[in-house]
């Protein structure tokens, strides 16, 4: 086991070693005072102490293996609340497996896992961290979504329960460690690339095997889909999150992260750099071409997501990667298909790699009575084991977090093409932005002008005006806040 024993157990470990200690003293004293010569003396005390020191080590390792053991002695119920069921259908089993066999393991620890809505991932933790309840491990999205919990003090670190041995395995760290501290774990990692109906491409004269590699031959795609009657794109903007998956493939190609967390902080702009500009041009150059679906306005994205499957566009925007796999389970390979890279920008300054990566991650909440446990637990969805049952249970639409996954072991070579790319792509440091960018500046600010937008109540350039004018009022409001993510950035 990878925990390292904290509290109570080290407290036992510092009183049995005092005690041993005052032993070997008295030992000692004794000694000395029932032998008279000089070199007796010395060496009574000198084999006292030895004998002392050797049995405060052989003590402490003593009580450091009980004290191991005792975290799993008396009856214990970890409260773990997850999310994955939207993008990754029938991951449930594979959760209910993972703490069946944790149960095993482990008899006395029980594991009751809640799943938590899309919409209500962030809200529903909020509310438990305000009454100081709720699980012992919560789930966020990646990156700030995690940071944001830990700067207001209502997660432990994992890092102070965990091994570094152990956690130099989880690729994700990265995205949680702060102040020299790691914060969380990952369950899995899931990319959003662009889907196309391969049916309706060889329809209208489209090459099923080569998908648009441009912005060009993506409008030059969508044109001969409108043409066709056919709708080119699905995309729900209710809710604004489709807005941020889909500016996380453009922006990119024209900013690097570093650019993107100095933008939140304000030692850039958004107005500065040509990257969000360019961002709502080929939004709004799209959406006055006619070619994003109709009903766009009154779906969210797992709506839109729906339409495509139902048949209603050539095209879907950002889709979840294991749920385009789920799809593909049910029809075949051959009428959904992914662009592996989103469409090139002539005037792109940094290629786009993969599609873009991002997290589900775990943490320990500060209120919990079993942080050993919990970071115990998590551990274990990092052992061989959890990793066996992501590809037995899910055949391989779940991507862990972790070197030691082996995506050679799936069998679909479909699914294992992605899940090594997704591998490269994560590796690569090719994350979606808003694991970098505050919810306050993406839901409340970015995705309300995009609607504006696609409404035509703005143009792009009054659309940038909007997102840094809002930007600065929040840094004006927030300073605790930009300085924590400004030491974020230094490290």
């Amino acid at each position: 086991m990878q925990v390292i024993l904290k509290g109570e157990f080290k407290m036992k470990k510092i009183l049995i070693t005092f005690l041993t200690i005052i032993f070997a003293v008295s030992i000692l004293f004794l000694s000395v005072s029932c032998k008279g010569e000089a070199g007796i003396e010395e060496t009574a005390a000198a084999e006292t102490t030895e004998a002392a020191e050797t049995t405060a080590v052989e003590t402490e390792a003593s009580v450091e293996e009980t004290a191991e053991e005792d975290i799993f002695s008396e009856p214990a119920e970890l409260v773990f609340w997850w999310y994955g069921e939207q993008e990754i259908p029938g991951v449930t089993a594979y959760v209910d497996a993972l703490c069946a066999e944790y149960n095993k393991l482990h008899p006395n620890i029980t594991v009751k896992q809640v799943h938590q809505p899309g919409d209500a991932v962030v809200s529903n933790f909020l509310a438990a961290a305000a009454a100081n309840s709720g699980p012992d491990i919560a789930t966020m999205w990646g990156g700030i979504y995690n940071l944001e919990q830990f700067w207001a003090g209502v997660a432990a670190p994992v890092s102070d329960y965990v091994s570094e041995e152990e956690m130099s395995h989880w690729i994700g760290k990265k995205y949680s460690t702060y102040d020299g501290k790691v914060w969380a774990s990952d369950m899995f990692a899931n990319g959003m690339p662009y889907l196309y109906n391969a049916e309706y491409f060889e329809q209208v004269g489209l090459d099923t095997e080569k998908p648009p590699q441009t912005w060009e031959e993506l409008m030059e795609a969508s044109g001969k889909l409108k043409a066709a009657g056919i709708q080119p794109m699905t995309v729900g903007w209710v809710g604004g999150y489709q807005f941020v998956t889909m500016a996380g493939d453009l922006i990119f190609q024209y900013v690097t992260v570093q650019d993107i967390k100095e933008m939140v902080v304000g030692t850039k702009k958004f107005t500065d750099s040509p990257g969000l500009l360019e961002v709502f041009k080929k939004i709004d150059e799209y959406n006055r071409a006619g070619y994003f679906l109709d009903a766009g306005m009154s779906l969210d994205q797992f709506g839109a997501f729906e339409e495509f499957r139902k048949g209603a566009a050539g095209i879907a925007s950002s889709t979840p990667l294991p749920l385009f796999l789920s799809w593909v389970d049910d029809v075949g390979p051959d009428k959904y298909k992914y662009i592996p890279v989103f469409p090139k920008f002539a005037d792109a300054k940094y290629p786009l790699p993969g599609p873009p990566a991002f997290v589900f991650s775990e943490f320990i909440t500060s209120w919990s009575p079993n942080k050993e446990l919990a970071a115990d637990f998590l551990v274990f969805m990092h052992s061989q084991k959890s990793l066996e049952l992501a590809v037995e249970i899910l055949k391989g639409n779940l991507m862990p977090v972790d070197d030691r996954y082996d995506p050679g072991t799936i069998a679909d070579p479909l699914k294992r093409e992605i899940a090594e790319m997704m591998m490269e792509s994560f590796k690569g440091d090719s994350t979606h932005f808003d694991m970098y960018l505050p919810y306050a500046i993406t839901g409340e600010n970015m995705s309300v002008v995009a609607q504006q937008l696609i409404l035509g109540e703005v143009t792009p350039e009054e659309a940038v005006e909007l997102v840094e004018q809002n930007a600065q009022v929040w840094r004006e409001q927030n300073p605790e806040y930009v300085e924590n993510f400004k030491k974020w950035i230094e490290e």
